[in-house]
């Protein structure tokens, strides 16, 4: 199901690779991560869509190979929407995370798969100290004599 890139997945711009639970309603408190290199198909309107994650320098890239161009679009939604209204000439929006399956309980643990809850702690404490796409420099160690 793709892969987990270690500065890009628990780096300064994690926020951008990690799908977050809605905590009001869902039960699993566990993010979801945005794999590289995954490809998820799915039907619409009975034609087959093929979405695939690419790694569009620090924030995931959307990529249909349905589209002739091969476009890399920005977000999920944006990808399926020009290449849905592409095909059909129709004005019809989707929601990306949805339609990719984010809310199926079997893509999410299969995306879950291999990630350490020790890894993404460190990583949401990284984001809390530093803010989204600060660069993470060593700190000295200060020690007294």
């Amino acid at each position: 199901p793709g892969i987990i890139v270690q500065e890009l997945h628990y780096g300064p711009f994690a926020t951008n690779w990690w799908i977050f639970p809605n905590t009001k309603n869902s039960q699993n408190k566990k993010s979801t991560p945005i794999r590289i290199n995954m490809r998820i198909k799915f039907e619409l309107n009975q034609e087959e869509f093929i979405i695939q994650v690419v790694g569009n320098n620090r924030k995931p890239g959307y990529v249909c190979e349905l589209d002739i161009e091969a476009i890399i679009y920005s977000t999920s939604s944006a990808a399926i929407n020009e290449t849905y209204n592409k095909l059909f000439n129709t004005k019809t929006r989707f929601s990306g995370p949805s339609v990719l399956g984010f809310n199926n309980e079997i893509i999410v643990e299969q995306l879950q798969a291999e990630i350490s809850n020790d890894l993404m702690d460190a990583a949401k404490k990284y984001l809390r100290i530093n803010g989204s796409g600060c660069i993470a420099i060593s700190k000295p160690i200060v020690s007294r004599i």
